[in-house]
C-alpha cells in the first residue's frame, strides 16, 4: 500500500481546508416561491358536494343523538319513579324489628300446642259429660 509522505499529507489537508471555506463563503441565492392555485370547477362542485354531505351528517347525527336522549331521558323517568314507588312499599329496619323471629314463633307455637291440649281436653271432658247426661235421660225412660 502506498502511503503518502508528510508532505503529501500537509498538502491534502491544505486542500481540504481551501475547499471547505470556498464552500462556506458560497452564497446561495433564495429560491423564488411561486404560489400556485389551481381550482378547477370540477374541483370546486366535489368540494362543495362533500360539505353538503357532511352537513347533513351533522344534521342526521344531532337528530339521531337528540332522539336517544330523549328515550334515554324517558326511560330514565320511568325507572325512577318505578323504584320510588318500591322504595315507598319497602319495609325499614324499625318495621322488620316489629316482625317475630324464629324463638318468638316457636314460643307461640308451644303455647298455641299447650292452648289446644286444654281445649281438646275440655271438650273430651264436655263430651264425656254429654253421654253421661244421654245416659241418664236415656235410663229414665
Amino acid at each position: 500500500m502506498n502511503q503518502p509522505t508528510r508532505e503529501e499529507f500537509e498538502e491534502l489537508k491544505k486542500e481540504l481546508k481551501e475547499e471547505v471555506r470556498q464552500l462556506r463563503e458560497q452564497i446561495t441565492e433564495p429560491m423564488k416561491v411561486v404560489k400556485v392555485e389551481v381550482a378547477s370547477e370540477d374541483v370546486l362542485n366535489r368540494l362543495k358536494a362533500l360539505e353538503q354531505g357532511q352537513q347533513e351528517l351533522k344534521q342526521e347525527f344531532h337528530t339521531v343523538s337528540n332522539t336517544w336522549l330523549d328515550t334515554l331521558q324517558e326511560h330514565y323517568n320511568d325507572h325512577t319513579a318505578r323504584f320510588e314507588k318500591i322504595e315507598s312499599t319497602m319495609a325499614t329496619k324499625e318495621d322488620l324489628t316489629a316482625f317475630a323471629t324464629k324463638e318468638d314463633l316457636a314460643t307461640l307455637k308451644t303455647a298455641q300446642d299447650a292452648h289446644f291440649d286444654q281445649i281438646e281436653a275440655e271438650q273430651k271432658e264436655q263430651h264425656d259429660m254429654l253421654r253421661q247426661i244421654l245416659r241418664l235421660l236415656g235410663q229414665k225412660d
